[in-house]
């Protein structure tokens, strides 16, 4: 028995040996093999509650041979970054000891000043390898240096030279309020990364290439115009918010969710003949029990601190639930809010629209920090003068306040309030794809601003109209509603109720309602 115990307990040990170099191989450097450690977060979309802890346990592992990425939309859609227009994070990222970040599509939300701003306030590297000027009548021109590097090199203590490309995916335009970004465009990955791998290999003697894109992995892996694990030895990618690991080659493809949800890890092993190989390639889940960077920590409160009275200003009530709405709930309040500003400043509009919210609102008290996760982003709403059937097409979205009682046809013209996003949409030819009757027969939208605020937005116009009304019942903006029922637009129709006017009082409320 005694013999019997002993080899069991040399067998649980041998396995249990095993199953620790499986998992984690690599100690120091070898005679043969040298290591980099990386790690990347995206889609962190200016999540500070998270930053001091995630910092924290990316300082624990960061050494001489780890390098610290970020493959993008780290800033916008959060009070507590938006109110510093991505400052706080963007010092949190530096004092951490990040090398480089991608620049995401969200990064162009406050425009090309904006974001120009950040990137030469901080001594992480900006990358955006495929984006370049772009002129509608000249089409491509010079690589928009003064908002992006192509792709950043680090030298590791063990002597290893780690060169990191940044793009973002081509497509993405589409998915940036078009007006921001008429100047400038992203070239094709394929027109780009093969030619910098191989400088960087060839010319910059490096002994790993990485590419950090802003765009799924998958849609990665599906780009028919190049094969990205013929120029990467890894590819951390971001953009669609999922948690992704595939592996093609050898090359893993990673992304870690959104919201700091993850924390993507990559070791690679590079042999004396120049090989490398993944060792080990993980989604790490975040953690609300890690320790807090004291540093970081102190960088948040400070800043919180300075919006605590404008973030917890309880601006209406909510009876019942947007959420019962589905999706479409909350985005009628805002169109209704914008409908009648319009009206307020003398603007006789037939319907406003937006897409959609971030997020929708629960019952009862809502804050202004509430009312801001919902409505992020900073969208300006324009005055313009559509076709039915361009009006008619983006109604059947159902994101719409209808104001005019008589039935909207195909041929007919129509007074709309619209925010920039929708209104602005181009397709990846840059051609107006929503509304291109907006800026045809000599018409020109016009933006729905004061001279108080020339930044008013649809969320202020919203939390304004929410403080005059006090009380707003969410079964209001049901598919049942008139205003919003997608089928009745073709018909005449009677509204049960007279509409609530805001009036002169509407104007004075919006001076409360500015943000910033």
């Amino acid at each position: 028995m005694r013999k019997f115990i002993t080899i069991l307990l040399l067998v649980v040990l041998a396995f249990s040996t095993f199953s620790f170099v499986a998992c984690d191989p690599i100690g120091p450097d070898s005679p043969t093999t040298r290591f980099v450690e990386l790690y990347a977060v995206n889609d962190f979309h200016g999540a500070t509650e998270k930053i001091a802890k995630v910092g924290k346990y990316l300082k624990d592992r960061k050494d001489g041979n780890t390098i610290l990425l970020s493959s993008g939309d780290m800033f916008q859609e959060t009070l507590e970054s938006n109110s510093n227009y991505g400052a706080l994070i963007n010092s949190c990222l530096e004092e951490i000891g990040f090398s480089c970040l991608t620049i995401g599509n969200h990064e162009f939300d406050w425009g090309l000043d904006k974001l120009q701003q950040l990137a030469h306030q901080t001594s992480v590297k900006f990358l955006g390898a495929n984006i370049y000027h772009w002129d509608k009548s000249t089409g491509w021109g010079t690589f928009a240096s003064e908002i992006a590097q192509p792709y950043h090199i680090e030298t590791l203590e063990n002597g290893l030279k780690v060169g990191i490309i940044g793009i973002i995916g081509s497509n993405q335009i589409t998915t940036i309020n078009a007006n921001l970004v008429q100047t400038i465009g992203f070239k094709y990955p394929s027109e780009v990364v093969p030619e910098l791998s191989e400088k960087l290999r060839n010319e910059e003697d490096c002994d790993v290439v990485v590419v950090s894109i802003h765009n799924g992995a998958s849609d990665t892996l599906n780009d028919n115009y190049l094969e990205m694990e013929d120029y990467a030895d890894a590819v951390f990618c971001a953009h669609t918010h999922k948690k992704e690991l595939e592996e093609k080659d050898g090359t893993p493809f990673i992304q870690g969710g959104g919201n700091g949800k993850y924390i993507s890890n990559v070791r690679l092993g590079v042999e004396k003949d120049g090989t490398v190989t993944c060792i080990k390639s993980q989604n790490i889940s975040y953690n609300d029990y890690w320790e807090e960077d004291p540093t970081v920590a102190q960088m948040v409160q400070i800043s919180n601190n300075s919006i605590y009275q404008m973030a917890n200003q309880v601006v209406a009530t909510v009876n019942g639930n947007f959420k019962n709405q589905g999706e479409y709930g909350l985005p009628r309040l805002v169109c209704k809010a914008m409908a009648e500003y319009a009206k307020e400043r003398g603007y006789n509009v037939d319907m406003a629209l937006i897409n959609q919210a971030r997020s929708s609102l629960s019952g009862g008290s809502v804050t202004y920090t509430d009312l801001f996760h919902a409505l992020p982003f900073d969208n300006i709403v324009y005055i313009a003068e559509v076709s039915g059937r361009d009006l008619l097409n983006q109604a059947d979205y159902g994101n719409f306040w209808r104001v005019t009682d008589k039935a909207i046809t195909y041929s007919g013209t129509y007074t709309i309030a619209v925010i920039d996003y929708v209104l602005f949409h181009q397709n990846s030819s840059r051609e107006y794809n929503y509304f291109p009757s907006a800026f045809q027969n000599g018409r020109s939208p016009i933006a729905l601003v004061t001279a108080e605020n020339p930044l008013l937005n649809y969320r202020d116009i919203t939390k304004a109209y929410l403080q005059k009304v006090k009380t707003v019942n969410s079964a209001d903006f049901s598919n049942s509603n008139l205003h919003c029922n997608v089928d009745k637009l073709g018909q005449s129709v009677t509204f049960a109720t007279a509409q609530i006017e805001i009036g002169n009082l509407l104007t004075s409320a919006l001076a409360n309602a500015i943000g910033r």
